[in-house]
This record gives structure tokens, C-alpha cells and sequence, in this order.
């Protein structure tokens, strides 16, 4: 009799907690997640005018979604996952030794695979001197540099198993000497980084601490040659009141806040803008006092460098644009110094271009004129490029000139020039040149032009190649018109 009670007893205690999730969505239904995406909605049980066959299994992901501290439980399952057994319950973070956390977007360029092709790195570099070029030919300063991935720096807490490398070259590697060999003005951040004896990263967040915006903030500046307060003579303050993204990420509401270096100074710039945070795609500042009109273009990493350099200039605006519109912004402020900075593990954007992809590409801009190019004397061949032209979807009032050159004329550092002859004018171009990310193809060529430059939609295109010998070669001659897209858009 005694164990007969004690099975109902059991059963009934499993079956009230079993029920807790569903009765408690009366008092404590869940309707936001920490998981970056739209809870589903209660189904109806008609749908135009007959039975929705499927409100069933539409009210199973319901319940799935907004049962009752569903967060919580999920905080549970990944602090179980992810102290315990070291394990993530999320395929974008990776869990470490010491409670430290990594993005996996960066484990390729950890373990050196995926790296982008030798004429896939000339791709970004070249682009990357081409909008310096263009920004020479503007009269603005034009500076670049990379945000080092956190397990670039301190890889002696990712998991065990990812200590056998596929190579030790990644596209940072291969990247920066290009820049050199081009004479891109590129600010180097790792090396500083590395002199470093302290930790300049969170334990549970992708970014640079505080003393590593400092550092990167020190360094920038000293090579702009842009006066500063280096902030060494201001005190230096431990808090512990932000969480780390890749805490919240994998441990929701559970994440903790961690340990943080604040600078102890008063804030001179104000706002142009409306600004809520950091997180904002477009920011104008002011300092008064200050001098210099900088634009940047920056990534996450620039939320907390950001707020320091725009104490330092009188002018300053920061987009958060994930392609570039290089263009427009300069319209819009008119700066003196333009400074790209961007996470080492997005370094291949520059170089990649897929006609409705705005996620990569390089910066939307005119393309700059061609300087001493003796296109004149070129030979010419009959190859397989090919050409075409459109509206840009970015910016309307631009035509995107794009195609693939002929693999057969192609070197590992072959340059494209853009020869536009539209309403009497000759003009010639630098040209970018792009690896296709669905192809995988690193032969193909881009530029903007503006439509004024084209007043009927109709033009002759002369595509050009010069190798690093010097030589140039003319692969392209052909008539465009655009004027019926033109004409709809």
C-alpha cells in the first residue's frame, strides 16, 4: 500500500512540473528571447475562410516559444553546456578554458583554412589603395586599419582541439604586406597589442577592453599625427557593470558582468546627431576647442574606440554602414581624414562584390580617374571578358559597371582600367577588382559611375589589364545603353 502511494505520488509531483511550463504561461509567458530572433504568433484556427490544417504543429512552436521561463531554462541547459562540460549550446560562440569565450566566425582565420587566394588578397589590397587614390585626388588623408581578432591575440584558452592549424597563414597574413607593397597608409594595431604584458580583451566578449581602446585609440591618433591626451595622466577606475556579447550569447539571461577598465576623465564632445547609443549607424560629434574633421567607418569595435577620438576632433561623424557608402558620407560631412577600421575576420568584405548582396563589397564610391596609364599603346586581344551595367541598388543615382575578365589574361596582380566614352568625353577609370563570392571567381572587375557622366544611357566601354611588368592589354570593346533603366529607375 505504502509503495502504491509513493508511485502516485511520484507520478503526480512529475506531472506538476511537467505542467509548470504551460500553467505558468498564464502569469509568466515568455515574449522576448535573448536568441536574435521573432517569437512565432498564436495561429488562427481559420484561414481564409477554411481550417488551417497546420494549427497544430503552429501551436506547438508557439508553446515552444513562449512557455513559461523558457529563458531561464535555456540559461540553465547552456551554464550546464558550457561550465560543466565546456561544450556551447550556440554554433556562434566557442567555449574555452578559464570561462573565456570565442566568436566562431574567427576560426578560420585561427586555423589558417578558407584563406582567400593570392589574387583574392590583391583584390582587397588593390581596392583598398584605390579608394585611397581617389581620396589623394579629393585632398583627404586616408588611413586603414584592422581590429585583431581576440584569439589572434590570447589563443591560450581555446578548447584543445583546435590546436592543430590547417596553416599558419590567414587573410591578415597575406593582406598587410600587400598594403605595404602598395603604399597604403595602414596603422598597424597588432604589434602594439602583442608589446602589451596586459590582457587587452574581456574573457566573455569579442571585443577590446578599455585599455585596449585606449591603446588602439593611442595608436591611431599618433600616426594620424592628430594631437591628443594620451590619457595616461587620468585615473583609472575597475567596473564590473557590463555584460560581454558572447556571454549573453551563449548564457542569456544567466550572463554575468565582467570586470572592465574606466577612464576617469569629463567628456568634451556633444552630439550633432540624435543619438541613442553607440550601437547607432551614423553619429556626428562635435569638440569644441578641437580641430579636424574625420569620417569613420568602423565596426562594433568602434563602440567603445569611437567616443575617444571624437573627443580629439572638432568635427567628427562615424558610420556603421556594412558596405561602405563612401560617397554619400563624405557629402554629408565634408571631412579632412577619412579612417577605415574594420575586425580581422570581415577583412575579405573589400574584396568580394555579388550584384544584391550588400553584406561585403568595397566602398561604394565614383571610381577614381586612371593617373599616367598609357592605355593608348596597349595591345589588344580577343579574350572572353564580358560586361554589364545597372543601376546600383545602394545608390541609385550611380550605375555599377561589373564583368569577368578572361582568366587566360590574368596575373596575380593584374590591375583594370575603364575607359567611359558617353556625350562627346573620354574618360578613364580605376576599376576594382572583385572575387565573386558564389563563384569563387578572382577575376572580376567593378566600378560606380555616375549617370551625369552618361546623360543618354548610352556609352562605349574600352576594358583594360596591366600586369606588374608594366604591360597593358586592351580585352574589351563594346556599346552599352542603359537608358531604359535609366529611364524606369
Amino acid at each position: 500500500m505504502k509503495r502504491e502511494i509513493g508511485n502516485v505520488i511520484f507520478v503526480t509531483v512529475c506531472m506538476a512540473i511537467g505542467l509548470i511550463p504551460l500553467v505558468g504561461m498564464s502569469v509568466a509567458k515568455t515574449e522576448t528571447t535573448t536568441e536574435n530572433r521573432v517569437l512565432s504568433e498564436w495561429p488562427s484556427l481559420i484561414e481564409d475562410g477554411s481550417f488551417n490544417v497546420n494549427f497544430l504543429p503552429e501551436a506547438g512552436t508557439y508553446f515552444e516559444d513562449h512557455f513559461a521561463f523558457r529563458n531561464q531554462m535555456v540559461a540553465a541547459d547552456a551554464l550546464v553546456m558550457g561550465k560543466v562540460f565546456r561544450e556551447s549550446s550556440t554554433d556562434t560562440v566557442l567555449v574555452g578554458t578559464d570561462d573565456w569565450l570565442y566568436y566562431t566566425d574567427s576560426l578560420d582565420d585561427y586555423l589558417g583554412q578558407n584563406v582567400v587566394s593570392d589574387r583574392g588578397a590583391y583584390n582587397i589590397a588593390n581596392n583598398l589603395k584605390i579608394v585611397q587614390d581617389k581620396m589623394v585626388q579629393e585632398g583627404i588623408d586616408f588611413a586603414f586599419t584592422v581590429a585583431p581578432n581576440k584569439n589572434s591575440l590570447y589563443d591560450e584558452h581555446m578548447p584543445y582541439y583546435y590546436r592543430v592549424k590547417a596553416s599558419d597563414t590567414n587573410n591578415r597574413r597575406k593582406v598587410i604586406p600587400l598594403l605595404e607593397q602598395l603604399s597604403v597608409r595602414y596603422v598597424d594595431l597588432y604589434g602594439p597589442f602583442e608589446q602589451e604584458s596586459g590582457v587587452l580583451y574581456r574573457a566573455q566578449d569579442s571585443h577590446w577592453n578599455g585599455k585596449g581602446a585606449v591603446l588602439a585609440y593611442n595608436t591611431i591618433l599618433d600616426d594620424l599625427g592628430q594631437a591628443h591626451n594620451d590619457l595616461s595622466n587620468v585615473p583609472i577606475s575597475r567596473t564590473k557593470t557590463e555584460k560581454g556579447d558572447l556571454g549573453v550569447s551563449l548564457y542569456s539571461v544567466a550572463a554575468q558582468p565582467e570586470w572592465d577598465y574606466r577612464y576617469e576623465y569629463d567628456s568634451q564632445f556633444s552630439y550633432v546627431t540624435d543619438t541613442e547609443s553607440w550601437e547607432d549607424v551614423w553619429i556626428q560629434t562635435e569638440s569644441q576647442g578641437k580641430s579636424g574633421n574625420l569620417l569613420m567607418f568602423r565596426d562594433s569595435f568602434g563602440n567603445t574606440l569611437s567616443p575617444l577620438i571624437a573627443e580629439e576632433y572638432g568635427q567628427a561623424a562615424f558610420s556603421k554602414d556594412t558596405v561602405y557608402h563612401l560617397d554619400s558620407r563624405i557629402d554629408a560631412c565634408q571631412p579632412d581624414t577619412v579612417l577605415f577600421e574594420i575586425v580581422e575576420r570581415n577583412l575579405d568584405r573589400f574584396g568580394q562584390f555579388a550584384r544584391g548582396d550588400h553584406s561585403s563589397g568595397p566602398p561604394v564610391m565614383e571610381a577614381p580617374y586612371a593617373g599616367d596609364v598609357d592605355i593608348y599603346s596597349a595591345a589588344q586581344e580577343e579574350t572572353e571578358t564580358t560586361a554589364e551595367a545597372f543601376l546600383s541598388d545602394m545608390r541609385p543615382d550611380y550605375l555599377c559597371i561589373t564583368g569577368q575578365i578572361d582568366e587566360a589574361v590574368m596575373q596575380t596582380e593584374t590591375n583594370v582600367y575603364i575607359e567611359i566614352t558617353a556625350g562627346g568625353n573620354t574618360n578613364v577609370y580605376e576599376g576594382y577588382t572583385v572575387t565573386d563570392p558564389e563563384t569563387g571567381s578572382d577575376n572580376g572587375y567593378l566600378m560606380y559611375l555616375n549617370t551625369a557622366q552618361v546623360p543618354d544611357g548610352a556609352f562605349q566601354i574600352r576594358v583594360f589589364t596591366e600586369d606588374a611588368d608594366g604591360s597593358i592589354v586592351m580585352v574589351l570593346d563594346k556599346e552599352m545603353d542603359v537608358s531604359g533603366a535609366m529611364t524606369a529607375g
